[in-house]
């Protein structure tokens, strides 16, 4: 019944609002969402971190970002591992602009798989099996055109980053 109730505020969130951006802190009130329903199902098996810088708690963000990248991180990063999956959110205001990071403890890729990965974005076709990052960098890239920077590193055995950088709005 919990998780319903939880499902039920996430469907909410996801069909109120018209716009592509919400405030901050909506988003992050959204993800908590997301995270405890995947706590229930992993079993705890996942510490989410938040590290904020709190004078951006009203600054618009993409509705929906964390969700695909934290889903990436728990699938991807819980597939074979017998420890937890913890997955750090930074985002700080580095001049006009707001950078964020999602970094987590999985099973990272390999250079070949990060250059496919890196390559799947920024093609043209759709890639199945990276959707997730995909559509977000898409939807990135609809908003702020080419004024935005979505980078993902990544190692073997450490773990993977996704970094996003947009501007202010405001400056």
């Amino acid at each position: 019944s919990e998780m319903i109730g939880i499902l039920s505020e996430i469907f909410r969130y996801a069909l109120r609002s018209e716009t592509d951006t919400v405030p901050l802190y909506e988003e992050l009130q959204h993800t908590d969402n997301y995270v405890a329903i995947q706590k229930i199902h992993y079993k705890n098996a996942i510490d989410v971190e938040y590290l904020v810088d709190e004078t951006l708690l009203d600054e618009p963000v993409l509705k929906l970002l964390f969700q695909p990248l934290i889903e990436n991180a728990i699938s991807h990063g819980l597939k074979d591992r017998v420890t937890h999956c913890r997955i750090r959110i930074r985002i700080v205001s580095r001049r006009d602009r707001v950078c964020i990071s999602v970094v987590n403890n999985g099973r990272g890729m390999t250079p070949a798989r990060l250059k496919e990965v890196r390559d799947s974005l920024t093609s043209s076709s759709y890639h199945s099996h990276h959707i997730g990052l995909f559509n977000t960098f898409r939807r990135l890239s609809l908003l702020y055109q080419t004024d935005f920077r979505f980078q993902v590193q990544s190692k073997e055995a450490f773990g993977t980053v996704i970094s996003i950088e947009y501007p202010k709005e405001s400056r």
